[in-house]
């Protein structure tokens, strides 16, 4: 699997890195996966060559981290210039114009205008629309579209003429094709081969409010929905539904909806910005439903998300009491992972629990990734046997590894309050013990022993002795053997998890 910008560092897999001549950035590197799919046949695979990490120890590589083929641009010029036969320094000089462009600072972002080069679109329903060269180059680059922007420039006029000038520094712009629904819509015009969908789309998009995470307020923002029953908790901002709803012909099963007083002035945030809480799988539900031209594939996934608004979160693998409960005897699920994994699925209805209220302490079983592909599984079968088998011996597991772990680190809090509190009484004894001095009133005697010292005062040995028992107390509760156990224990269940 290709690593993208490999922003952790985890890849393990091979590199393989080949020289671009006269560029700035000195090496086009491919991950292994790219390499063996894409490259590999072509007549290209001979100016690469293999290497282990990503920088050579040298560091004389200046561009950017990972994967060079998930810049669409570069892709797209590899399989232009192969199946033309237009030569490795066709592709080269185009990999080097990428790679050499400077990374998209988003659409929330202002940049300084004289810091990247800048597209803008020529038709006049759309010259607002501006993007950065990057962005344009992976989106519309090397494209039957790729003639419909120009570069941007600003004309200045002064007493003597007008003239053409470049951005001036001091004037700060923002990348649109960053907005998701603009590069979206603009990849349905390019699978339509109509630009006149991306003219539609775009202009929408434009004089619409920017979709943002901070949320939209005020009574002049409309809102789309489901059509039909209201659903509540489902709001899609007007420019998300020009880019990526009405592209794909499913405006009828939308409405508009508006708000007024109160409900207007609160900020709201659109269900399909990349921070919405279901962004994800709301999106992977609207291309199911596309692909397969089923609408209430999306509908009845959002209603059901969209109902859970108010619900607590999942608990994970902490027993919690008194919440509603689906699924099996030892796998239970909550009703966000139900609506999210096993709602209209094959053994959704035969689930013995129903939407039950448990008072008893329950954990969810369903936020598992494993036990997610054990039920994706039990659906190909058509039987929960085995799935219900294995989260039988995890509930096992569970109470033996981590509910006594857990325990464990409740009773080394426990120790550890107990000798904090030794160590504010061994406090209290020493200024006792002060003050007797300061008053003269001392005993012939000494008090003490030969572990504790020995002390003008009785308060004075009582302080050596909770000092004593203080240190005991941290000393036990930071065992280390009761960490490594800990670690054991917590190793065991991730084995199950």
């Amino acid at each position: 699997m290709c690593p993208d910008d490999d922003a952790d560092g985890g890849y393990a897999g091979r590199w393989f890195v080949a020289a671009l001549a006269g560029s700035g950035s000195d090496k086009l590197r491919v991950c292994e996966a790219c390499f063996e799919e894409r490259v590999a046949a072509t007549g290209f695979a001979g100016h690469f060559r293999p290497q282990q990490t990503q920088h050579t120890q040298q560091g004389d590589d200046s561009s950017p981290p990972g994967c060079h083929l998930r810049f669409a641009f570069v892709a797209r010029a590899l399989a232009h210039t192969d199946e033309h036969d237009s030569g490795w320094s066709a592709f080269a000089a185009a990999a080097a114009r990428r790679l050499g462009q400077p990374t998209c600072a988003g659409s929330s972002t202002a940049v300084a205008a004289t810091s990247r080069g800048w597209r803008r679109a020529r038709r006049a329903e759309i010259a607002s629309v501006t993007m950065c060269e990057a962005c344009f180059l992976d989106l519309a680059g090397m494209t039957p579209f790729a003639d419909e922007f120009d570069t941007a420039l600003i004309f200045r006029a002064t007493a003597a003429a007008t003239t053409v000038v470049e951005p001036p520094v001091e004037q700060m712009w923002t990348c649109h094709a960053a907005r998701p629904p603009l590069a979206v819509v603009l990849g349905v015009a390019l699978s339509r081969q109509d630009f006149g969908v991306f003219v539609t789309g775009a202009a929408a998009i434009m004089a619409a409010p920017a979709c943002t995470e901070a949320g939209l307020s005020g009574g002049a923002v409309t809102w789309y929905t489901l059509a039909g029953r209201r659903c509540h908790n489902f709001e899609v901002c007007a420019g998300c539904y020009a880019g990526l709803l009405e592209p794909f012909g499913v405006a009828g099963f939308l409405q508009a909806v508006s708000f007024s007083g109160d409900e207007a002035a609160v900020a709201r945030l659109c269900d399909f910005h990349p921070s919405a809480p279901y962004f994800a799988p709301y999106v992977h539900r609207l291309q199911e439903a596309v692909d397969v031209g089923v609408w209430a594939r999306f509908s009845e996934f959002v209603r059901a998300h969209a109902a859970l608004a108010g619900a607590p979160a999942c608990p994970r693998s902490t027993p919690t009491p008194d919440l509603i409960w689906y699924g099996y005897q030892d796998c239970g699920i909550c009703p966000r992972c139900y609506a999210e994994v096993c709602a209209d699925t094959m053994l959704a209805a035969s689930m013995p629990v129903q939407g039950a209220r448990v008072t008893g302490a329950t954990m969810c079983s369903m936020y598992s990734p494993r036990m997610r592909s054990l039920y994706a599984a039990a659906c190909e079968r058509g039987s929960a046997d085995e799935l219900v088998e294995f989260a039988h011996h995890r509930a096992l597991v569970h109470a033996n590894t981590l509910l006594r772990a857990d325990a464990m680190r409740q009773i080394q809090a426990l120790k550890m309050r107990q000798a904090a509190n030794q160590g504010v009484v061994s406090s209290i004894y020493s200024g006792g013990q002060s003050f007797a001095l300061a008053a003269g009133v001392t005993s012939d005697y000494a008090y003490g022993s030969s572990t504790l010292g020995w002390h003008p005062t009785q308060s004075g040995a009582m302080a050596a002795q909770a000092f004593q028992n203080m240190n005991a107390g941290f000393a036990e509760a930071n065992s280390p053997h009761v960490a490594m156990e800990i670690a054991q224990l917590e190793a065991q269940w991730l084995e199950v998890e």
